[in-house]
């Protein structure tokens, strides 16, 4: 059994919660763990513990997630079966969330934009939690990650430096901070028994509601989808 796994089967035990089988749900930035046969779901930072806090990335999600509920805003959910930290356990920053129950039908986009928009809308001093607009700062990060790692050539290593820069220099030296999911794209939207919900609230921030509107028009274009007019986002 992988250490995250372990770590955090072991941990919901101590806090009452049985796993018999544990399946891991997705990997990227984060390892997703369901912990059947209980509906939770354990999150765990892995390659993104190597760009920002943690533990300070995790209580920040949780309390966006919960800000979110409790504005009425369709989101994933904390876990109420168990406290859901975030906790520390074997080396891991480990949250616990409430497992969606994701039903098979067409995406709404336009209930997913309806509450994107909400989520803008919200008063920025009740979220002032938030981080500040991070994208580039991290972008410096994750670049100075590949250069040690030697993920790609020195050419193309450039010119992403110089794409960077290019786009860098077109940012206004200031802008409209209101709340943002901060990776609002497709794949974090889930058709769930209680509706459509964002998902993965954790690069969420206080910036320009652009950046989010240009991940969703972005997101389009990869699926081979025409671009979204404003009238077909119901915004």
């Amino acid at each position: 059994m992988r250490r995250e796994v372990g770590a955090a089967v072991a941990l919901a035990a101590e806090l009452g919660i049985r796993c018999e089988e544990p399946r891991i749900v997705n990997e990227g930035f984060n390892l997703l763990l369901e912990l059947r046969p209980e509906p939770v779901l354990a999150r765990i930072p892995t390659a993104m513990a190597e760009i920002r806090s943690p533990l300070e990335s995790a209580r920040t999600e949780l309390a966006f997630a919960a800000l979110l509920g409790e504005s009425g805003i369709g989101a994933v959910r904390p876990s109420t079966l168990v406290p859901p930290g975030p906790h520390h356990a074997d080396g891991f920053v480990i949250s616990f969330w409430e497992l969606e129950n994701e039903v098979s039908r067409p995406l709404d986009v336009k209930a997913a934009a309806h509450s994107l928009r909400r989520i803008h809308d919200l008063d920025p001093r009740r979220a002032s939690f938030l981080p500040p607009f991070r994208p580039i700062v991290e972008l410096d990060v994750l670049l100075e990650r590949i250069k040690a790692r030697r993920l790609l050539e020195a050419d193309d290593l450039e010119l992403l430096k110089g794409e960077k820069e290019r786009l860098t220099a077109r940012l206004p030296e200031r802008f409209d901070e209101r709340p943002l999911h901060g990776d609002a794209h497709f794949h974090n939207i889930m058709e769930t028994a209680r509706g459509t919900i964002w998902i993965d609230l954790e690069d969420g921030c206080l910036g320009p509601v652009e950046w989010d509107m240009a991940s969703l028009q972005t997101a389009a274009r990869r699926l081979g989808q025409a671009p979204l007019a404003r009238g077909n986002l119901g915004i």
